[in-house]
């Protein structure tokens, strides 16, 4: 991505997002070998401070156009804050006759830009849920993770 004076944050995050997503089919390869299946293994594990991407609308987020929040590059790259399972909430939902309420996995990913997001959840924090993420560069960085290869 050529620098200008036009480029943006979320130019930028695009761009990470774009990057990130073939860093991800980089790894999806038959015959991997023991450093290659081992990075494999850390990407499928996020963990809270990581920085993370939201693999499942990734294609549809990098087909350019306005999109919606929820398949936006700058909700769906982020550090993961949380990951929890919260019930499932539904309006007729009645806990005597049909049980307890499902849970599902929730995502809870802080943006990378710095703009301020009407959220209950915290200050620039996406939640999401149905997704899947994978690990573009852990807490603790590649190198670091490298070392205990």
């Amino acid at each position: 991505m050529p620098k200008t004076e036009e480029t943006s944050i979320l130019d930028v995050i695009t761009f990470l997002d774009a990057v990130g997503y073939e860093f991800y089919r980089s790894q999806l390869v038959g015959n991997q070998c023991e450093s290659m299946r081992t990075r494999w293994e850390r990407m499928q594990k996020p963990q809270p401070g990581d920085l993370v991407m939201e693999t499942s609308s990734c294609p549809m987020r990098l087909r350019g156009g306005k999109r919606p929040a929820h398949v936006a590059s700058e909700t769906g790259i982020g550090i993961l804050e949380s990951i929890a399972r919260e019930p499932i909430v539904y309006d007729s939902w009645d806990e005597t006759t049909d049980g307890p309420l499902p849970t599902e996995e929730v995502f809870y990913i802080r943006r990378l830009d710095n703009e301020t997001i009407d959220s209950p959840w915290g200050n620039n924090v996406f939640r999401w849920t149905n997704a899947n993420f994978v690990v573009l560069i852990p807490k603790e960085g590649w190198q670091e993770f490298a070392k205990v290869l």
